[in-house]
């Protein structure tokens, strides 16, 4: 048989000799399925190739090998930790190999290797956990815009390592069913990489860009949870409790921006109420009621008059109006009426004008004298805006910042209806320009301290889930009276207080 003189003739034979031999080779051991004994021999030859001193005859056989189910495993295992440029070839392409060797070779963390491993067709739930501690931006991308299993832990760790880049923020948004925990995710990286930029540009003002994230994070996770569906919501309100992330000052810009699912879907989990029976008492609006179910939720007293007159004039303002008009911000402007009018409505007679409570209304009302005259301005402007443009050469276009997300535009808004009846661009905007400015000064109070505003800040039954025996039980132990009992830590304390420890 020729391949007998393979052995000796390969022993003197150049690189490109070597090279000419792989591809008959290969084809020779897939020919031998049905002689056991020329097959042994192909698969001899093979070996020698493997351990052939020239990269390049390597990486020719690995790309020979990877194309058949019947290449000889111990093969395609030498060529997988072979050196980069060879193993990446059958990392990528190989579909012979099973997850657990791919998950070997991927702890690994070889650059080339990995991102080959990113780029595969399929890619099993096992591998993209590896890979998603292993990979770089690039693998990160990869993976999330191609078919791979990834798990919502997988998701999270790769919006936590690269959330900040916007190519990969772009990768999640064209990927279908992205659960609502990994959308709240990439909002809270956003808002903090703004924050960034803030504290950046602005020397000393870092306590400015803390408060710029903490708004903007409680702004998107409102928005975000007012247009899920109801098993959406029900998870992310959960995700929020249990991450900390449930606030009395998150519960309150729901209910002062018209968000009642939101409001009710938070009320329901802390309060261990059916959530139809919290929709119903919200709707009836009885103090008494509503009172008990606030207190049973472990929300602050002192925050219960805005809370219950946001949800009375809520009612009141689709009463009178019907709800949003359809104007350009609508949905801003009921927002700005709501929380004005809880302003006026609530009554804090004890409390100075710098109180947070109601530092944090006005500001909540600012929000939304902004968004709109945002949108009143965008929604008159954008028929404009494609005419008036000249066009930009795409060697005069800088390159632009990871950090600052696209701005996208709604197609179905884009008309420019010619039989709109609008009132006049000028009264539109000044309305909502005129409450912005006003609000705005009106939250140039003194900032009030600390110690007054944690427990508007102070997460909300974050232990609730616990029962009493998965205390650990020298919390729970009188101990001796020589011996200093150890200290509970303040929120486990206060959850006991509030009855979020069920026994």
């Amino acid at each position: 048989m020729v391949v007998d003189r393979f052995f000796t003739w390969v022993r003197d034979a150049s690189v490109d000799q070597r090279l000419s031999v792989v591809a008959p080779m290969v084809g020779a051991f897939l020919e031998a399925r049905e002689r056991e004994d020329d097959r042994e021999l192909c698969a001899a030859a093979l070996t020698v190739l493997a351990g052939d001193p020239d990269v390049s005859v390597r990486a020719a056989l690995a790309e020979g090998l990877v194309t058949t189910d019947e290449a000889p495993r111990h093969l395609l295992l030498d060529l997988l930790w072979d050196v980069p440029a060879v193993a990446a070839i059958v990392a990528g392409r190989c579909e012979a190999l099973i997850e657990a060797e791919l998950v070997e070779v991927a702890a690994s963390a070889v650059p080339e290797v990995v991102l080959a491993l990113a780029g595969r067709r399929r890619v099993g739930p096992g591998l993209a956990a590896t890979l998603a501690e292993t990979v770089d931006r690039c693998g990160a991308v990869l993976l999330v815009s191609g078919d791979a299993d990834l798990t919502v832990a997988t998701q999270l760790r790769l919006v936590d390592r690269f959330g900040e880049y916007a190519d990969l923020r772009e990768a999640f948004a064209s990927r279908p069913h992205v659960p609502v925990t990994v959308r709240h995710r990439i909002l809270e990286k956003l808002a903090e990489t703004m924050g960034n930029l803030v504290v950046l540009d602005h020397p000393g003002g870092e306590e400015r860009g803390r408060a710029l994230t903490r708004d903007a994070k409680d702004r998107a996770t409102v928005a975000l949870a007012a247009g899920a569906n109801d098993a959406e919501l029900t998870v992310l309100v959960d995700h929020l409790r249990r991450t900390g992330q449930l606030t009395t000052r998150l519960v309150l810009r729901a209910a002062c921006v018209g968000a009642l699912r939101v409001v009710e879907e938070a009320i329901a989990l802390l309060a261990r109420v059916p959530i139809r029976r919290v929709s119903a008492l919200v709707a009836d609006g009885r103090e008494g009621a509503l009172r008990a179910l606030y207190a049973r939720a472990g929300m602050p007293e002192r925050a219960f008059p805005a809370f219950a007159a946001a949800l009375e004039i809520h009612r009141e303002l689709v009463e009178e109006t019907g709800g949003c008009d359809g104007r350009p911000g609508d949905r801003a402007r009921f927002a700005r009426r709501l929380v004005e009018r809880v302003l006026t409505r609530v009554d804090l007679p004890s409390r100075r004008d710098g109180d947070d409570l109601v530092a944090l209304l006005r500001r909540f009302s600012a929000d939304a004298a902004r968004d709109q005259a945002r949108a009143v301005a965008a929604e008159r402007l954008r028929p404009t805006i494609p005419a008036l443009a000249a066009p930009v050469a795409a060697t005069e276009i800088a390159p632009v910042v990871d950090a600052v997300p696209e701005i996208l535009v709604d197609p179905t808004r884009a008309r420019f209806e010619t039989e709109a009846v609008v009132p006049p661009l000028e009264d539109a905007i000044a309305e909502a320009v005129a409450a912005a400015v006003a609000t705005a000064r009106a939250c140039d109070a003194a900032a009030p301290a600390a110690a007054e505003r944690e427990d508007l800040d102070e997460p909300i039954g974050l232990f609730s889930h616990l029962r009493l025996e998965d205390v650990p039980p020298e919390w729970l132990a009188d101990g001796d009276a020589d011996e200093v009992a150890p200290a509970i830590p303040a929120a486990v304390a206060t959850s006991f207080l509030r009855g979020g420890l069920a026994a």
